[in-house]
């Protein structure tokens, strides 16, 4: 069977991303990218152009697929719309900073931080509930570019707990992982296993950073 890369890419910035504390997105709203998150994926665009990207899908959420298009635009390829990777449903904690969440949730925001993987975000979705979800859509994908290589764009919980699960890794410990705006990760598929080559690769924003 031959072999099937993935390379696993978070969108560029928000306004909620780029706020300190940063703020929780999830599904709701739907942001578009900041001007720092344009200049992000366009970067990150020409570093993927000489990868053999064969096909580009995007989570529907409006940050993934704008990212998306600077991937695929380099490539002469359409996005392609996947549901299943949106992003985790972050419920009530929506738009807040985890200092405003702890504030006025202190019980369940520790409950949350205790055990991801069964307590969720309040009102939302726990990280198995994400992993549910996300695996199977990943797995046809996988299986319907045998030997290709595919570039997904989606969301940080969303890559960091498939990067977890793939490292044999606790989903709790997936919030360790890092994932910066317009990072990629390049995952390779042989019969059926994953193994991990790249996490977080942003070596092609540095020169924004000196700018």
């Amino acid at each position: 069977m031959p072999e099937t890369t993935l390379i696993l890419v978070r969108h560029g910035a928000t306004a909620a991303n780029l706020t300190r504390p940063y703020r929780l997105q999830g599904l709701r709203p739907n942001s578009k990218l900041a001007p720092e998150g344009k200049r992000q994926a366009a970067a990150l665009g020409q570093a993927l152009a000489s990868f053999p990207i064969a096909k580009v899908y995007a989570s529907p959420l409006s940050r993934a697929r704008a990212t998306a298009e600077y991937v695929a635009a380099a490539h002469r390829l359409p996005v392609a719309i996947e549901k299943g990777v949106i992003e985790a449903d972050v419920g009530k904690w929506t738009n807040l900073s985890w200092p405003d969440i702890e504030k006025r949730w202190p019980r369940e925001c520790a409950a949350f931080h205790k055990a991801p993987e069964r307590v969720g975000y309040l009102g939302g979705e726990n990280l198995n509930d994400v992993r549910a979800r996300v695996l199977p859509c990943i797995a046809r994908l996988i299986a319907r570019h045998e030997g290709e290589m595919i570039a997904v764009v989606s969301h940080g919980v969303v890559n960091r707990m498939l990067i977890a699960g793939w490292m044999k890794l606790p989903l709790k410990h997936s919030r360790q992982i890092p994932q910066d705006n317009a990072a990629y990760n390049v995952i390779e598929f042989h019969e059926g296993k994953a193994k991990v080559r790249t996490v977080n690769a942003t070596a092609h924003l540095l020169r924004l950073v000196a700018a």
